[in-house]
């Protein structure tokens, strides 16, 4: 609510009864969330009772002198363009003559009468301008944001656009047996108006329907449109075509889905020339490389991929033609690669995917983020194609590889292939299922510290169905190799008749919890020997002898956790 309950009551009767006028359009007005960008500053019109004109509040003119006019506000503002009103808490506003509003004992201060008459004035205007033929309600807003938490309030939008609105996100929702888009399309082709916009989000759920081809029709005024994102429905093949004409898109963010048999999707689609960032959601790999195919002109430099099911997944032809397609567009200056199969089921009988498809990409050395989650046979990835990949990714930021869960194989990596991510200082995430036996970390312990050490930005490491035997040799080399980790995370789909997913996840919590205190103990010992360079040899020897003893006596307890 705009005003409490105690307000009315301190207010005398003539006040009362606009206050209660406030309080029916508020019921009206207050479900859209509205953020405008008001010279310089930001106002939200869910407090739109809250922002008057300073001439109104500040030098205490008639409220017969103020004029309504085609864009309500008067032209005469202060220098922050709006001041808030002395209703809200802390917001100290003050009077003509320097006097400051007393607040309430909750904190809260009264509104004027000045206030609550401008604010009725102001609502009766906003009501009086449905008609689509009058100016908007607010000229200067240029970024607007539509949540629609009830089908009712959307008509209020065509109030608000106009030729100098830059963003617009709308939020949509369904309710009850109404068509889903029926408010869509009776209000949205109004955007065409927007001749200046250059950001559309549509967002919200509207039960999984498609948006109509006819709606992306009215969008091919929008010029100068360069961003566009749409979450609240599937595009389909048809609306994908129209969305080509949009010549000065940049960026899009869709839901594709199929209209029709497969023979549809080998139609001939128009080209898109100038994406910089590609992201889209299909339901088979088909669909993928139909999207590949209409970007391909473009200079993609962020590039994501979402697959919704697997069922042509297994067909090698398929992902062929989808991997030929990703290695005709290494001429991309790409710095972004996600390609994710959102589905984690898998037939075991099935051929998994070749992660030497990848190899093209080897040749874009711009790639900061690289994250292949996809069903691939990891038993082909070793330390030699590691060491590929960080060589010809210098500036991997975030590096996965591999499902998350429901991967039965881990890689051929091992503890010491971990360290070709020295080739990338600035990694910070990394998502793999290397080989953590014994035998790998002996051939870790055997190389010289300077050999071992790699880079110190990473803080999430990511072991993907990693069998570990050893956590305590283990958790040693791992500080070795990346010495500032947060946190380490195991998943996996191991055989439960056994209990080994239990056991492991409970070995590498244990490994988790060891790193953390050796890098702990290794931060103080550190710290003590700074702080004791200039001291005699003597009490820097009994310094390291406290460290030592320290370790140790903290390394004793894990191993106790360890033997039961």
């Amino acid at each position: 609510m705009i005003f409490s309950s105690r307000d009315i009551y301190s207010l005398d009767s003539d006040h009362t009864l606009q206050l209660s006028r406030i309080a029916l359009v508020c019921k009206t007005f207050v479900d859209p969330a509205l953020d405008i960008l008001w010279g310089d500053r930001w106002i939200d019109l869910r407090n739109l009772f809250h922002c008057f004109p300073a001439d109104v509040v500040e030098s205490g003119h008639s409220l017969e002198t103020l004029v309504i006019d085609s864009s309500f506000f008067p032209s005469e503002l202060d220098t922050h363009g709006i001041i808030r009103s002395p209703y809200l808490p802390n917001a100290g506003c003050r009077c003509k003559n320097g006097k400051e509003f007393n607040p309430t004992h909750d904190g809260h201060y009264p509104p004027g009468p000045a206030i609550i008459e401008v604010g009725c004035k102001f609502m009766d205007v906003a009501r009086a301008r449905q008609n689509e033929n009058l100016n908007p309600i607010c000229p200067r807003l240029r970024r607007l944001k539509w949540e629609d938490e009830k089908p009712s309030t959307l008509k209020w939008i065509t109030s608000f656009l106009h030729p100098d609105l830059t963003d617009v996100v709308v939020a949509f929702n369904q309710f009850r047996d109404e068509d889903p888009w029926y408010n869509v399309a009776k209000y949205l082709p109004k955007l065409a108006r927007c001749s200046n916009l250059r950001s559309l989000h549509l967002a919200g759920y509207l039960d999984g329907d498609p948006v109509p081809p006819v709606f992306f029709s009215d969008l091919r005024s929008l010029s100068k449109l360069e961003s566009f994102t749409c979450e609240c429905g599937d595009v389909e093949l048809d609306g994908l075509v129209e969305l080509s004409y949009l010549s000065a898109l940049q960026s899009i963010a869709i839901d594709l889905c199929s209209d029709g048999p497969p023979g549809r999707m080998l139609r001939p689609l128009p080209k898109m020339f100038n994406l910089k960032k590609a992201s889209v959601t299909v339901d088979f790999f088909h669909l993928a490389i139909v999207f590949l195919n209409v970007i391909h002109p473009s200079p993609i430099k962020q590039l994501c991929i979402e697959i919704k099911n697997n069922d042509d997944c297994g067909e090698s032809s398929i992902f062929r033609e989808f991997s030929m397609g990703l290695q005709s567009h290494t001429h991309w200056p790409l710095t972004c690669l996600e390609i994710e199969a959102l589905d984690s089921s898998w037939d075991e009988d099935l051929p998994r995917l070749d992660p030497h498809a990848l190899e093209p990409f080897l040749d874009c050395g711009n790639l900061e983020i690289v994250k292949i989650r996809l069903h691939l046979a990891m038993l082909m990835v070793d330390d030699k194609m590691l060491l590929r990949m960080t060589t010809a990714w210098p500036n991997l930021k975030h590096f996965a590889l591999g499902l998350l869960e429901n991967s039965r194989q881990f890689s051929k990596v091992t503890v010491k292939g971990l360290r070709a991510f020295q080739k990338c200082p600035n990694l910070e995430s990394v998502e793999l299922a290397f080989n953590a036996t014994a035998g790998a970390i002996l051939d870790h312990n055997a190389l010289p510290p300077a050999q071992a050490a790699c880079n110190s930005k990473l803080k999430t490491l990511d072991v993907l169905n990693t069998i570990v035997l050893k956590p305590r040799p283990l958790a040693a080399a791992l500080l070795d190799i990346f010495p500032n980790l947060e946190k380490i995370d195991a998943w996996g789909n191991f055989d439960d008749e056994d209990d080994s997913e239990e056991l492991i996840h409970t070995l590498w919590v244990v490994c988790n919890d060891i790193y953390q205190c050796l890098k702990a103990l290794r931060k103080q010992t550190r710290c003590k020997r700074s702080k004791l360079e200039t001291d005699d040899p003597q009490s820097r020897s009994n310094t390291d002898h406290d460290s030592c003893s320290q370790a140790k006596k903290n390394l004793g307890g894990l191993s106790e956790v360890l033997k039961h």
